[in-house]
């Protein structure tokens, strides 16, 4: 199933195969970049969980994190910034004279709401 060259490839020797360029390479060097600076966050751009600290920039690269601390010490704890509610209510009209224009192909109404 598939090219037999490329499926035995690991990830350093698929960066290093003529499958990938290095301008294809450096695109998505680039977008990773733009995720962590701006993109992720709807805009606001990485934040540490729990306000820990979370730097980047091991061996210069601003991709590479170079320090996370006590990633594990807010486990379970939840800060709630969204608040969703959903109202559902559904009926079905009665067998009236009153909705006989309506057919017999009446079906069941519902009602949502979400915020």
């Amino acid at each position: 199933h598939g090219d037999a060259d490329l499926t035995s490839l690991t990830a350093v020797g698929f960066r290093q195969s003529s499958y990938t360029s290095a301008a294809d390479l450096a695109c998505r060097r680039d977008a990773a970049i733009s995720w962590i600076q701006t993109g992720a966050n709807a805009g606001a751009g990485e934040q540490a969980f729990a306000g820990a600290a979370l730097d980047r920039g091991r061996d210069g690269s601003p991709i590479l994190l170079d320090y996370v601390e006590a990633p594990f010490v807010a486990q379970g704890s939840r800060h709630a910034e969204t608040l969703i509610y959903g109202v559902r209510y559904g009926f079905e009209l009665p067998d009236m004279a009153a909705f006989n224009w309506l057919g017999d192909e009446t079906g069941r109404f519902v009602f949502s709401l979400n915020a």
